[in-house]
């Protein structure tokens, strides 16, 4: 009987223990932000609730409010343009008048320039916090960190609304080891109905918000440099050349494959090649990340400037072999002085224009006549590190339909 109820008491606080683990708040902490390299998204972004309401009376004030949230890994600069049916709505002034609108000026790629600097000195801010363990230096870089972001949102409320298309200059930090949920922000503004229309009671309108804005996918990972390619030497433990299947890296562009081969040179090297697989995860447009504002405004694009992504970078090993984008001539189309910089390795096409499936891939080779000890034949297959980086703007569109009611008199 007594070991009876000993079984009873080990499972009754076996239970309890159960129970108050299961109802303690559990934090999970992240020591890099490579953590956050997960995900297909970068902007989103949604009307809030009755703004716009569903119906609004003639002649009557409303607000458009959009909630725009950075849920990838990178920090972000863009636009925001609403488009509005304006025989219908327009926007308003102090006055709640509608507003005549000049045409934006070159002030808007000037703050957007000094706000993009602001956020580089966070990112180096952010770095050197994380490697410092000195108490005073910590707390000045918090400080920087604080006044950086008090500039930024000075600067963001310096730009208004001052084009035919309502466009908004916004930016928002991507998320990262001291901001988990990413940078959030309510863009809106202030807007009028106006006639039904003479022969109607209600006449039914859509409201349009377009973000355009540049973005970044950045890969690193463990490649394998295989010296074996006949299969002729044991080399027991060593790796071999495989290819390397990605889901996503918390941006809405993917690299979703890496395909290394190891090129004989027929004088004891080899010349490392890796096709590059890139692919449109999101649920947006691609397009050249230099025109993001003249996608979000009434310049618009040409149709050579969508699904176009830039190979900014390809490091391996170390930052000795490497390729650099230079820049690319837009009449062209083609990277400007390819090899110019002395770069160890040639990447094309460049700019990549993905394919209407939203995929396709970039080569980076090795150039030819290099024999670098790290490449011989004669060394066993080792492990070394591969980073990509991929710059391109993007641009994606949320919709919502009201109705404009008659106040009927009768």
């Amino acid at each position: 009987m007594r070991n009876f109820w000993k079984v009873v008491f080990f499972l009754l606080l076996s239970i309890l223990i159960l129970f108050f683990t299961s109802c303690t708040p559990q934090t999970q902490t992240h020591l890099s932000n490579e953590d956050f390299w997960t995900g297909s998204d970068g902007l989103s972004f949604s009307f809030i609730d009755e703004n716009p309401p569903e119906t609004v009376y003639e002649e009557t004030p409303f607000t458009i409010a959009l909630q725009v949230e950075n849920l990838g890994a990178h920090t972000l600069t863009g636009f925001m343009t609403l488009s509005i049916e304006d025989d219908y709505l327009c926007l308003v002034d102090e006055n709640n008048e509608c507003s005549t609108f000049t045409a934006v000026d070159t002030q808007t790629l000037s703050i957007k320039s000094e706000i993009e600097d602001y956020y580089a000195a966070i990112d180096q801010y952010t770095k050197d916090l994380a490697a410092t363990t000195d108490a005073d230096e910590q707390n000045t870089l918090r400080r920087e960190i604080q006044t950086a972001r008090k500039n930024i949102e000075t600067l963001k409320d310096s730009v208004p609304v001052r084009n035919p298309y309502k466009t908004r200059l916004f930016s928002l930090e991507g998320k990262s080891i001291f901001n988990y949920e990413g940078g959030s922000d309510i863009i809106s503004y202030k807007a009028k109905a106006k006639s039904a229309g003479a022969l109607s009671e209600s006449h039914e309108v859509t409201v349009v918000a377009t973000g355009c804005y540049e973005y970044t996918t950045t890969w690193n990972q463990n490649i394998c440099i295989d010296t074996n390619v006949n299969n002729m030497m044991v080399f027991p433990g060593s790796c071999k050349t495989e290819d390397i299947g990605l889901t996503d890296q918390g941006a809405p562009v993917a690299i979703t494959e890496i395909k290394p081969t190891m090129l004989p040179t027929g004088d004891g090297y080899l010349r490392p090649m890796f096709q590059i697989y890139v692919s449109n995860v999101g649920n947006g447009n691609v397009i050249n990340k230099d025109k993001t504002q003249q996608a979000c405004t009434a310049t618009g694009l040409n149709s050579k400037d969508y699904n176009m992504v830039f190979l900014k970078s390809f490091v391996l090993s170390s930052q000795d072999i490497s390729y650099d984008f230079n820049g690319y001539d837009p009449k062209t189309g083609k990277e400007l002085n390819p090899g110019t910089d002395g770069d160890f390795i040639s990447c094309s096409p460049n700019p990549l224009i993905l394919k209407d499936t939203g995929n396709d891939y970039i080569t980076c080779v090795l150039n030819e006549g290099l024999t670098l000890d790290q490449f011989s034949l004669n060394q066993a297959p080792y492990m070394t590190q591969l980073s990509v980086q991929l710059d391109y703007g993007y641009t994606l569109s949320q919709s919502k339909t009201m109705t404009i009611q008659k106040i009927l008199t009768y």
